[in-house]
């Protein structure tokens, strides 16, 4: 094999890939004044092709210069103080009609944006495009010229000045630019509810309907050229064969680096692109004002390297923890968007697991959690909102009500609960979740909820399959379901497990297991009579391990792996891991794999894993317990028939049988329908407050 890699294959990989990346280097307008007709050469300079960054020496580009072109006038066309506000014009109620924007072509990049204004039927519109870009933070103080009906200067916030610009100057290749744009922030009257509302039930049929969605991502930086070169050259070894990947660089390049870096850009972390680019025919993404190419390259690229982003991450010492930490949040959230995108595309249009899936997104308006994934809702569900005026509490209590009535109550719950409640949403019950809710950790999904969406084998703790139907909503808005209190919380410990955002907490994570071992010292007595081996059962619990027999460690039940051999014996693995230095737990790619290291690290991988933002407990039965930080003694066990886990409530005012949902837990021997110590199996009513 080794005249594969270090011989004509290898070399006639790398010579097709900087071929097929330079062919396309010289597609681009790189004069930094003029919009149109300029190859840079405008002022006696020359010409700017793209750099060959990752080519061979014998690789180059060229662009012909032409001579300097004449224009008709000396300087950008500025919009001034004194023209009149734009005053929008209603459009007819419950007649489908729709804005389009009409955008005159400019000479100079710095020319204002002037714009026509067409108001026409949706479903007898001409060819339009679609923008999808980030808002973003700042002022309204950039002037845009409508000259239509209600003329004069739109304010609006430099990112859609600027993406409108970029589509104003857009070319790209094998593609004939529309006339037409539709951009919400202009096309929807903002400050009319009603309209607003009307327009957003349209938005599923706006963003299909469009013939391209543009997709802007901002100003492109000096790193742009590495990533560009690499994206041409995945895509393109990808349509060779598996023989052209040889000739792709070596996992340290900083291309890869910077592939990676290019997903931290805004709008990758805006819950309302979601729907703008999953409904697409086509997407074209803009990129500084050099740059529009097709979305399907991004697409393409992302598949293939998603895999390699462990491996750069760790060859990048110069990432801190919460740089890395940002960095993984948007791939996991484009990851999400393909993911969505895929379901759709087959009709699973699961609103619940959209949710689930965009929960780490970011919205101005916390009701938008639910309004900037409207258009990807079924249809009986897109009808429950037509008011944008519904306040907030309203908006969540609305949908989880919805989907009790549909058989969902248990579902629903692995969502709620005070541990994902920022307090901040009046009236808001226990039960119902608040998707606009992220961990000031960034941690939206811990506990086994969190586990189970890593895709590992569900736990079955309440037995009856029906027991998900059995959920209703009463008139005073608390949940009515059936379940059986098992336990109380006896003893739990004072701060977290482990917080994944310190890194003295992340990779020296022994504080938060002393203080777990103080608490199960305490407790010892209770647990020997439940547990065969108390040790063997704290370190399985402080993975989610469900421990059947410690005596035969082989039949140990983990959410990884199913109900089989498991990949080590938990207390071996948890022994080596507290002896592991913090060099060996920061740097795993510089370890030297030996069994008694590998098990160490896979331990304290899954431990961050289980016990982000989770406490210990022991019960006033003896059974250890991760549960949710806000959890208190004196808190209940309980498990709703036909529950996937078991969930802490707390006791609350108003009657007997009356709970606030705090989340859900953890309990070894309970996780697989088990029971333990003659603990009660009656269900009775529950309701949670």
């Amino acid at each position: 094999m080794a005249w594969i890699y270090g011989g004509s294959t290898a070399q006639r990989a790398r010579d097709a890939l900087n071929l097929l990346s330079q062919l396309g280097a010289g597609i681009r307008d790189t004069c930094p004044k003029h919009e149109t007709n300029c190859d840079g050469s405008c002022e006696g300079g020359r010409s700017v092709p793209a750099p060959a960054v990752l080519a061979g020496p014998s690789f180059h580009s060229t662009m012909s210069p032409r001579p300097a072109p004449t224009y008709e006038r000396e300087a950008p066309v500025e919009l001034n103080d004194i023209i009149v506000p734009y005053a929008y014009q209603s459009i007819p109620s419950g007649q489908r009609m729709i804005r389009l924007l009409k955008i005159q072509p400019a000479i100079y990049r710095a020319d204002a944006v002037i714009c026509e204004v067409l108001v026409c039927p949706l479903d007898t519109a001409p060819k339009y495009a679609a923008l999808s870009y980030c808002w973003g933070e700042g002022s309204d103080d950039r002037k845009i010229l409508i000259t239509t009906a209600g003329a004069g200067v739109f304010r609006a916030r430099k990112s859609l000045e600027d993406a409108l610009k970029r589509f104003r100057a857009c070319k790209t290749l094998g593609h004939d630019k529309e006339d037409y744009i539709w951009a919400d922030a202009i096309c929807i009257n903002q400050n009319d509810t009603k309209e607003k509302s009307e327009q957003l039930q349209m938005m599923q049929d706006i963003y299909s309907g469009a013939n391209a969605v543009y997709v802007d991502l901002g100003e492109e930086d000096y790193s742009w050229n590495l990533v560009e070169d690499l994206i041409v050259k995945v895509c393109a070894a990808a349509d060779l064969g598996p023989w052209a990947f040889m000739g792709l660089p070596l996992i340290n390049h900083p291309a890869y680096r910077d592939y990676w870096h290019t997903f931290m850009r805004p709008w990758f972390t805006r819950s309302w692109v979601v729907q703008e680019i999953v409904l697409a025919k086509q997407a074209i993404a803009m990129l500084g004002r050099q740059q529009s190419f097709s979305w399907e390259y991004l697409d393409r690229s992302f598949n293939i390297l998603r895999s390699t982003f462990i491996s750069v991450s760790r060859q990048q010492p110069s990432w801190s923890l919460s740089q890395g930490g940002a960095i993984l949040r948007c791939v996991l959230n484009y990851q999400s968007v393909c993911d969505i995108r895929k379901r759709v595309s087959k009709s699973e249009n699961d609103s619940i697991r959209m949710l689930h899936l965009t929960r780490d997104f970011d919205v101005t308006d916390p009701k938008d959690k639910i309004f900037s994934l409207l258009s990807l809702f079924p249809e009986p569900e897109r009808l429950l909102f037509s008011d944008y005026s519904i306040s907030l509490c309203g908006v969540f209590t609305k949908f989880a009500k919805y989907h009790v009535e549909q058989g969902r109550a248990l579902e629903i719950l692995g969502y709620a609960g005070l541990q994902r409640q920022s307090g901040t949403v009046p009236d808001l019950p226990s039960w119902v979740p608040e998707w606009s809710y992220k961990d000031p950790l960034g941690i939206t999904n811990h506990g086994p909820v969190g586990i189970l969406s890593y895709g590992r084998i569900p736990y079955r703790a309440g037995r009856d399959p029906n027991g998900a139907r059995s959920g209703t909503v009463l008139s005073d808005h608390s949940l009515l379901l059936r379940g059986d209190i098992k336990d109380t919380i006896l003893m739990v410990q004072e701060s977290p497990l482990a917080n994944v955002q310190d890194p003295e907490r992340q990779f020296d994570p022994k504080t938060g297991i002393s203080e777990a071992c103080s608490v199960l010292g305490a407790c010892r007595h209770l647990c020997t009579k439940v547990y065969s081996c108390v040790e063997h059962a704290f370190a399985a619990t402080l993975v989610c391990m469900e421990d059947w027999d410690s005596d035969d460690w082989s039949s140990t039940i983990m959410p990884w792996t199913g109900p089989r051999r498991s990949r080590y014996h938990p207390l071996e693995a948890y022994a080596t891991f507290m002896v592991m230095s913090r060099e060996e737990l920061e740097r795993p790619g510089h370890l030297r794999y030996d069994a008694s290291v590998v098990i160490g690290y896979e331990y304290h991988h899954e431990f961050l894993v289980a016990c982000a933002e989770q406490k210990f407990a022991v019960t006033e039965i003896g059974l250890m317990a991760l549960v949710p930080s806000s959890t208190k003694i004196g808190d209940r066990v309980c498990i709703f028939s036909g529950a996937t886990m078991p969930y802490i409530l707390r006791p609350s005012v108003g009657g007997e049988g009356r709970y606030r949902l705090v989340g859900d837990t953890f309990v070894q021997g309970m996780m697989y329908g088990e029971i333990r110590m003659g603990i009660g199996t009656s269900t009775e009513d529950i309701y949670l407050v």
